[in-house]
């Protein structure tokens, strides 16, 4: 497989983990061995890339030549062998896995056009994919079952203030999930303009708050599906 200079190096053995694809390969070597080390090591590099993919990571071991043993080095250069026909019989296999197609988790929408909040710079993903997290994340869909409700809540000085929020089903052809806008002054007029069966795209939060896991909209836009 490779040439090496013998009067610097015998083969000793070749360890390979599959899982890290690492191959320690471990030499004896002659004790002015050093000056040669680069050249040796790029012609190795070379010989089993070639053979097995460049993804093998190469470790090099040296190791003082034992008085007497050339013929154990032989041997075990022999033996290594069928440890590197067993790599390269992997990497083959490997090269030859078909790999799996991968999933569009995203939603296919036109027209998009702001109408509330946060801006939304990402692709929407549908909402089987959506996972309790707290992270941000788009999705879209049609509103189903909108309600207003209006509280009172204190505030930092200890009076009551009128609050107001908005529920409501998105579903996205496919899967549903409860949403829920914390109306403000400022976007409130803009928000009552919508109901049922308008198709938005929203970007907010999916957590639990309490006794209840809803998707907390903090940005809308209408669009079409």
């Amino acid at each position: 497989m490779f040439n090496l200079d013998k009067r610097f190096f015998e083969f000793e053995s070749a360890t390979y983990k599959k899982r890290s694809d690492i191959l320690t390969l471990s030499f004896f070597t002659t004790d002015n061995f050093e000056p040669e080390i680069q050249l040796h090591e790029r012609r190795i590099t070379r010989a089993i890339h070639d053979e097995a993919g460049d993804n093998v990571r190469i470790q090099f071991e040296y190791k003082p030549m034992p008085k007497g043993k050339e013929e154990i080095a032989q041997a075990a250069m022999n033996f290594d062998q069928e440890k590197l026909n067993a790599l390269f019989e992997y990497q083959k296999k490997v090269a030859e896995t078909p790999i799996a197609p991968s999933v569009d988790k995203t939603l296919k929408i036109t027209g998009k056009e702001y109408w509330l909040g946060r801006p939304i710079n990402m692709r929407p993903i549908q909402i089987k994919y959506i996972k309790p997290s707290g992270n941000e994340v788009v999705t879209a869909g049609t509103i189903l079952r909108l309600k207003r409700h209006d509280y009172k809540k204190t505030g930092p000085d200890g009076k009551e203030v009128e609050k107001v929020r908005f529920t409501f089903t998105l579903d996205d052809g496919a899967d549903q999930i409860q949403c829920v806008y914390f109306g403000t002054k400022k976007y409130l007029a803009k928000f009552e303009k919508l109901v049922d069966h308008t198709t938005i795209c929203v970007i907010g939060t999916y957590d639990k708050r309490g006794n209840f896991t809803n998707f907390v909209i903090s940005g809308i836009y209408l669009c079409e599906m």
